[in-house]
């Protein structure tokens, strides 16, 4: 008998079906908002370079910021306004820093430093102080900590994520100081994390520098009676594999425009592009199972589907191949993702 699959693929279908209604009719327009926002917070640094960073970093690197927001469907409905809050301002702070530290002297010299406002922002609130950029970090920092702090489980959760977070910084610090000090010490340190059994040290770094365990762990902070570890778990479960599909599957989309650049990739490390889409699919297959193993799994595993459609769905995806075999690997909750996007960009237009 079948009824068990036949069972399991109608609760898949309607766990997307409500995942997705929930996000595109309460969350998405409560991003858009909180986007703006920030642009116009942006658009008061006083710096013109550092405005126009700002400003072009949330142009640019926005689309982050919604995807970051999908954690919230994991949250009661009472907390979910506090949790996008919270999930825009660090992935908007996340985003801001990166790209300052990819041109500036300041960030290689600084190193861990550089990104501390990431761990600041994930701390007790304090009062706000100014900075040079007349105030914008410190904005996001604070508006990270007052919805942090509103959340029930953040005395379980802040340690974890706090970890996560300072994995994060590790990881971006050693993949931009490869132009300068080559590969090695991002290897060394990849393989120190754990995991080399399973992962090449690259796939392992690219787990390391996405952001998506640290939305999980924030999004948990929005569980009420939430257990260590239950945290534990869901850091595990992103950290490595969720995660370096998000990176690996960015990477393909970003090689193309950087080629003949030093700006680093981390699927420049495969042989070739076969190899690629071997290890990123068992990759996907791993991490799929990693978020089924979850409390709210389809959700998890819903979001994971959507990230991976967000790439088949571009236009000019230059390796459309390898994402859309990668998408299909996560079975049917992929496809209407996909068109759901396309349908949301068509509208942008």
């Amino acid at each position: 008998m079948n009824i068990p699959a036949t069972f399991d693929a109608t609760l898949d279908a309607s766990v997307l079906i409500a995942t997705l209604t929930d996000y595109w009719t309460t969350i998405f327009p409560q991003v858009r908002h909180e986007l703006s926002a920030w642009r116009r917070e942006a658009s008061r640094v006083a710096d013109p370079d550092r405005r126009r960073l700002a400003l072009d970093t949330l142009e640019e690197e926005g689309a982050l910021a919604e995807g970051a927001a999908i954690f919230a469907t994991l949250a009661p409905r009472r907390h979910r306004r506090n949790l996008v809050r919270l999930l825009v301002a660090w992935q908007v702070a996340y985003d801001y820093l990166d790209t300052l530290g990819e041109s500036s002297a300041e960030a290689r010299l600084l190193g861990r430093r550089f990104y501390s406002p990431l761990l600041a922002a994930l701390e007790v609130p304090t009062h706000r102080q100014r900075s040079t950029d007349d105030g914008y970090l410190d904005a996001l920092v604070l508006r990270c900590r007052q919805s942090l702090d509103r959340l029930p489980s953040v005395d379980v959760v802040r340690d974890i994520v706090r970890d996560a977070a300072l994995r994060c910084i590790e990881a971006q610090v050693l993949t931009h100081a490869t132009v300068d000090r080559g590969s090695a010490p991002l290897e060394r340190w990849a393989l120190m994390q754990g995991g080399g059994d399973l992962y090449l040290w690259w796939e392992l770094a690219a787990g390391a520098i996405s952001s998506l365990g640290v939305h999980a762990l924030l999004a948990s902070a929005a569980l009420p009676r939430i257990a260590m570890p239950e945290a534990l778990a869901i850091d595990a479960a992103y950290f490595p594999s969720i995660c370096a599909v998000s990176t690996l599957l960015d990477s393909m989309i970003d090689s193309a425009a950087d080629d003949g650049t030093i700006n680093h990739q981390t699927t420049d490390y495969y042989e070739k592009t076969k190899q690629a889409l071997v290890r990123i699919e068992t990759i996907t297959r791993q991490a799929a199972a990693a978020a089924r193993g979850l409390r709210c799994g389809r959700r998890h595993h819903v979001i994971l589907a959507g990230m991976t459609a967000l790439y088949a769905s571009l236009d000019d995806d230059p390796a459309r191949g390898v994402h859309r075999a990668v998408a299909a690997a996560l079975g049917p909750s992929a496809a209407p993702i996909r068109w759901s996007l396309r349908l949301r960009e068509a509208a942008s237009r």
